[in-house]
C-alpha cells in the first residue's frame, strides 16, 4: 500500500496498491469466491457448533453477538 498526502486544506490522502499488494488480488479473489460458494454451509456449521458447545458469542443461529470480556 502506498499513499500520497496532498498539502491542502482540508488535508487529502489517496491510497494505492503497490505492485506487491496487487499481486495478492488473485489469491484473495479465489478465497472470497470460496467463501461465497460455501457460505450456507459455513453458517450451518457455526450454528451447529454453537448449539453443541454453548459457544460464547453464539446465539445458535449462525449469528454472533457481542460478548463483554471479564476483567
Amino acid at each position: 500500500m502506498s499513499f500520497f498526502l496532498f498539502p491542502e486544506v482540508p488535508p487529502r490522502v489517496e491510497y494505492e496498491l503497490t505492485p506487491m499488494g496487487a499481486s495478492m488480488l488473485p489469491a484473495l479473489e479465489g478465497f472470497t469466491s470460496w467463501i461465497r460458494d460455501h457460505w450456507p454451509s459455513i453458517r450451518e456449521a457455526r450454528a451447529s457448533y454453537g448449539a453443541l458447545h454453548d459457544a460464547p458469542g453464539s446465539s445458535g443461529n449462525g449469528q454472533t453477538t457481542e460478548v463483554q470480556a471479564s476483567q
